[in-house]
This record gives C-alpha cells, structure tokens and sequence, in this order.
C-alpha cells in the first residue's frame, strides 16, 4: 500500500486543546526511558495543542507544548496545502529546563531536497495531530513517519470501531484507530510472517471527535518511534 498525503483541512480549524498527561498504566515494552521519570500523574499542567493558519498562504501550523518533570518541549511543525494534500515543510524544536533556559533546539528543512525524503511524510510525534483529516469511511492506510533523517519509517492507520470515553472534559463520543509501524520495510519477513508479526509490534491508539473539528480526544502509545516512553494524553479542555 502506497502512502498517500493528508489531505488539505476541509472543516473549522480545531480550538486549542489542553492534555493531561500520564505514563501509560503498563508498558508494551521494557525501555531505558521510564514515562515515570519524565511525567507526574500529581502534575496538575496540560499539554497543549493549537492548530492555526500560518503566515504564507496555504500554511498550517500545529504547535505542541509538553511540560514534564524537569523542563518544557514545545514544537511547531508546518505544513503546506496543495492540489494533492498537506505536506510538512518545517519543524522546530525546543527543550527547555525547568528555569525556562533552552537546553536543546532542532529545526528541520523538509523542503530541501538535500536528502531525498518520501513526500508523505509527517513527524511521528505530530501524527495524531495530523491523521484526523483523513476520512473516517474504515480503510486502511499508511504515511510516512518521521523520526530523524535517517529513520523514517511507513505506518499503517485504521478504524477499530466507535466508542464512548470518560475524560477529564466528561464523556465523548470517539472514532478509535490504531496505527502501527510495518517491519516488512526494515526486515523482509514474507507475507505470513509480516501478518503474524503485528501482533507483537507497537501500538499507538488515537479517538477522535467524530464530527468536526475532528478534535483529537486521547492518545495511547509511545510518543516517538518504537522505544520510546509511552504515555496517555487525554482531553481536558478546549479554548477558542
């Protein structure tokens, strides 16, 4: 299945969103990083995510704001609309520590062509952000998930079912999918072995608001590539 672009927003932008974050309550996998040692359940801030029209013409900007234990991330990724969908143009990343100084700061040029990556492709972390503009008709598909340069991996997404969430904002309907990355790009395991294996690869779990603006309502999984720490975001409130 080829990947195909996210296509262009057709609806409202959605308000900002405010997210508890938690460490996920059992992890798939034993990692060096513990969400324990980064995240609080007794941490009473929100992470938050605002979706706005960027300043070129065309432009979407989705900026994300994580506090933990010792610091703060925000990122803000840029993409642009075009005849055929969404594609990501930039990313910028900043650590800080819990004094506010920058410890950390990335910024990333998908528009060059200095190395030639795939067109359908999105930074994982802003993948749940993103994914809501495809349409909820329950056929599977794939993006391309970026986690630097030189590791860039093809995911799958599809619909599990609906369902109803009890959340810190109260009860919501949802559209549950999960995606998961395919191995058959990394180690060529033949057709029986790929189908027996998504058993045991990651999971990420997304519920959306199934009518517009397709806000996103929880998140489950490792936030990053396989390995990562595996949280739960979860919906607290909207602004705007």
């Amino acid at each position: 299945m080829k990947p195909s672009l996210v296509p262009n927003p057709t609806v409202a932008l959605p308000p900002t969103a405010h997210y508890r974050v938690r460490p996920r309550d059992k992890r798939t996998f034993l990692t060096v990083l513990d969400a324990h040692d980064l995240f609080s359940v007794e941490d009473q801030r929100c992470s938050a995510v605002s979706v706005q029209r960027g300043a070129d013409a065309g432009s979407i900007v989705i900026e994300v704001e994580h506090p933990f234990r010792q610091g703060l991330i925000r990122e803000r990724l840029t993409c642009a609309q075009g005849a055929t969908g969404l594609r990501a143009t930039s990313l910028d990343r900043v650590v800080l520590d819990v004094e506010h100084v920058e410890r950390r700061r990335e910024h990333v040029d998908f528009s060059s062509r200095t190395i030639p990556l795939p067109e359908a492709l999105y930074p994982e972390v802003m993948l749940p952000f993103v994914l809501r503009w495809f349409p909820f008709d329950g056929q599977l598909r794939s993006v391309y998930a970026w986690m630097n340069d030189r590791f860039v991996a093809r995911v799958y997404h599809e619909q599990v079912g609906e369902t109803t969430l009890d959340l810190p904002i109260g009860k919501r309907r949802a559209i549950e999918f999960m995606m998961y990355p395919d191995f058959g790009d990394w180690v060529p395991l033949g057709t029986v072995l790929t189908k027996l294996s998504k058993a045991f690869v990651p999971k990420y779990r997304m519920w959306f608001e199934p009518h517009p603006p397709y806000s996103v309502l929880r998140f489950e999984g490792p936030y990053g590539p396989p390995g990562s720490v595996e949280i739960v975001l979860e919906l607290e409130r909207l602004e705007g």
